[in-house]
């Protein structure tokens, strides 16, 4: 009986790391990026601001998630 050669493959990381044709991309557009600029420039959003509220944030999700029962 003969013996099936198996096909060669290539690895499935090679075949992702190809990179596309068809998408062209992204462009970030100047009215965008000043948007970005203002939000990152907000007092909330610099080096040293209260933060606090975050971990309470977490906490109080946390929590709330822990109690939720799956209903079928």
């Amino acid at each position: 009986m003969d013996e099936i050669e198996p096909k060669p493959s290539k690895p499935s990381a090679d075949r992702v790391a190809e990179p596309s044709t068809k998408y062209g991309g992204f462009q970030l557009t100047d009215e965008y990026l000043s948007w970005i600029a203002e939000v990152e420039a907000l007092p909330e959003n610099q080096s040293g601001a209260d933060k606090t509220w975050v971990a309470e944030l977490l906490h109080t999700s946390a929590q709330h998630y822990a109690r939720a029962k799956r209903i079928r």
